[in-house]
């Protein structure tokens, strides 16, 4: 995934989580953090990224103080925040299914 593509909040780089083991061959990887991977699923829209949101807040993989807070700090047109905002709330209202 290209920076320029997605709609990241502010610090993600920081937040990369380095994955090399066995199973990646020696390569290095580096991740999204669950949270922001959710952000920038929320920011696509796409009813399929809603369905994995919804699965990952189910899991507790992701938390949703947590999603509001990187939500507010993505630069991105305020149109976009807005409806990302607005799924944030449908899956708080456990809704998106």
């Amino acid at each position: 995934m290209e920076p320029e593509l997605a709609s990241l909040p502010a610090g993600w780089t920081e937040r990369l989580v380095v994955v090399r083991n066995e199973n990646t061959r020696g390569a290095t990887a580096f991740c999204l953090e669950a949270n922001d991977l959710v952000i920038a699923k929320l920011m696509a829209g796409r009813e399929k990224d809603l369905e994995f949101a919804r699965v990952a807040l189910a899991a507790e993989l992701v938390a949703m103080p947590v999603l509001r807070a990187r939500l507010a700090d993505v630069e991105a047109d305020p149109r976009l925040r807005e409806r990302a905002a607005g799924l944030l709330d449908l899956l708080a209202a456990g809704g998106a299914r």
